[in-house]
């Protein structure tokens, strides 16, 4: 990262390339040292740090601290919790011995991805925020790690078009930079999915799970299984995703968090049953996940409960039906697609048409179209088609219908 420190120091002292090159080496040597094209001569390097009144007897020092973010970000990749923790405290304690820019800023780059991994969003908005402030000495590879970080960031924040954008730009740097980097390979797995666009999530995904073998990375392989599991039930290919499902469920007794990981299971194996219209077995596998989930009042849970009132729905049992949609409407968490779900189909039970109109449009619809959920956005359209079609409102029903056709093309393409 020496010439980032050279680009940065030089514009910082408003000197041109050809005042700090004079003398010393040609603008063009002096230009490729700053974009770390070529390891330059060290002997330049002293020449260049000594115009620029900076100590060359730091390179060493500063070395040091790189090598040691570089292990700190491994063992983030590798979900080694307590050895990061133990890294950064180090590197906090240290911090103000950096004296690189560029180091500095490779420093909040993994904090970001460490707070992306472990904390909240508020702290992982604030480092967010600091690191944008280093994007002007980012070299490439720093700038290759923060369109992946990006990727996972706006994943998180459920903006999966801007997500989907920032992945591909570091897949675009990765391949320029000739990087193997497994963790991308899933990330755009778990992004494409998040489209609908299956083909391409199996794709990454199996490349991913091959290196990951190679790895014997158990968590990853699980991972990565979980997410074809998901992939060819999407496409129904049942038995396919079955085999993903059992095999996860198999290798889930062989790590610490198999509760999460099993409650995962049985939610999707309910949701593969469901699509198969296999309602007993649907509604066993979504009691198992409730039972493993519950004490953990989150947004999964709340996904499960929904599904489980929808199946019972399904099959006319609307007294149970009733009873999971009142237990989830009474979590107390933040507007989202479970809470709506659940909210609608509340209204449906009880027959309140005009009161579900009203919902879907104020509330559920500019819900789902702020997320560019286009699942959600055909399937409540066409609701509102039947209810103003019914009402012979027929020019709002074409609106609806066309909307929830839009939609449609927009999930598959």
């Amino acid at each position: 990262m020496l010439g980032k420190e050279v680009y940065y120091y030089r514009k910082k002292q408003g000197l041109t390339q050809q005042e700090l090159a004079a003398s010393i080496c040609s603008i063009p040597y002096l230009s490729k040292i700053e974009n770390d094209k070529i390891s330059p001569n060290p002997e330049t390097v002293k020449l260049l740090f000594q115009r620029l009144g900076l100590d060359v007897n730091q390179i060493p020092e500063q070395n040091h601290y790189e090598n040691v973010i570089t292990n700190w970000y491994k063992n983030i990749e590798e979900n080694n919790r307590a050895l990061a923790d133990k890294i950064m405290l180090e590197l906090e304690r240290d911090l103000h011995f950096i004296q690189s820019p560029s180091i500095e800023s490779y420093f909040y780059l993994i904090k970001w991805r460490y707070n992306l991994s472990y904390t909240n969003m508020d702290q992982i908005e604030s480092s967010y925020i600091k690191v944008k402030s280093y994007i002007d000495v980012f070299t490439e590879n720093l700038h290759y790690l923060y369109f992946k970080f990006s990727c996972i960031y706006y994943y998180k924040k459920g903006e999966f078009d801007v997500a989907l954008t920032q992945g591909k730009e570091a897949n675009r740097l990765r391949e320029k930079l000739e990087l193997d980097d497994v963790e991308l390979q899933y990330i755009l797995a778990v992004t494409f999915s998040q489209f609908n666009h299956t083909s391409l999530a199996i794709i990454y995904a199996q490349k991913a799970l091959h290196i990951f073998q190679q790895q014997n990375n158990l968590l990853r392989i699980m991972d990565c299984q979980m997410l074809l599991g998901i992939s060819f039930a999407r496409i129904k290919e049942f038995d396919e995703a079955n085999y993903y499902y059992q095999t996860v469920l198999k290798l889930s007794h062989h790590v610490k968090r198999e509760f999460p990981i099993q409650a995962t299971i049985y939610h999707n194996l309910g949701y593969l049953y469901s699509q198969k219209k296999n309602s007993e077995l649907a509604i066993e596998y979504y009691l198992k996940a409730f039972e493993k989930k519950e004490g953990n009042l989150d947004q999964s849970l709340l996904g499960t409960i929904y599904l489980l009132a929808n199946e019972y729905y399904l099959i006319g049992k609307k007294k149970d039906a009733k009873k999971w949609v009142t237990t989830g409407l009474t979590i107390p968490l933040n507007l989202s697609t479970s809470q709506i779900n659940l909210t609608a189909l509340n209204y449906l039970m009880d027959e309140e048409s005009d009161d579900l109109a009203s919902y879907l449009k104020e509330i559920a619809l500019p819900f789902f179209q702020n997320k560019k959920d286009w699942k959600n956005i055909s399937k409540y359209s066409v609701l509102l088609g039947d209810y103003y079609s019914k009402k012979s409102h027929h020019k709002a029903a074409a609106n609806y219908y066309k909307a929830a056709y839009i939609a449609g093309e927009n999930l598959y393409n």
